[in-house]
């Protein structure tokens, strides 16, 4: 385990190699696929774009259901479908120990986005408080999930 630490002499972040761990027992599936960034956009390319499945299983797997009220994102088969400020995206996303991916893509699969990150922003956005650094990490990713969703859609990117 190494220790990165922040301005003070206090350690603002825990490393763990988790490079070797074994994630299939433990994540079932989601550490069963192993992809690069790459990868994760052609596979979404080729689903939502219909070269995967027949039209109507990926209408059934489009078919949604609300995650709740003013989350802003819905739940087919397999997929989500979320709601940006400048345009509706659908795709997953992921988490094991040290690692996210966030992968999503226009309706038509024309346009993809993918992002990973090696440490567990998902995860901490789940419990907020207890770390100001991964905290800022998640806000990242959200931000960096903002502009590509607008650039995808060539719309303004909004003020923070």
């Amino acid at each position: 385990m190494g220790t990165f630490t922040g301005p003070s002499t206090q350690p603002a972040l825990h490393y763990t190699d988790v490079s070797t761990w074994a994630l299939g027992s433990f994540a079932g599936t989601a550490g069963a696929v192993i992809a690069t960034a790459p990868e994760l956009g052609r596979f979404l390319s080729a689903l939502l774009g219909g070269g995967l499945l027949p039209p109507a299983q990926l209408a059934a797997m489009k078919t949604v259901v609300s995650a709740g009220a003013g989350t802003g994102i819905d739940y087919g088969l397999g997929i989500m479908r979320t709601d940006t400020p400048c345009g509706t995206v659908w795709g997953h996303t992921g988490s094991t120990f040290g690692h996210d991916s966030y992968m999503f893509g226009s309706a038509d699969g024309r346009r993809t986005m993918v992002i990973d990150t090696t440490t567990d922003t998902e995860l901490n956005a789940q419990s907020p408080g207890s770390n100001p650094i991964k905290e800022a990490m998640a806000a990242a990713v959200g931000t960096a999930s903002l502009t590509a969703a607008c650039t995808m859609f060539g719309e303004p990117i909004p003020a923070a």
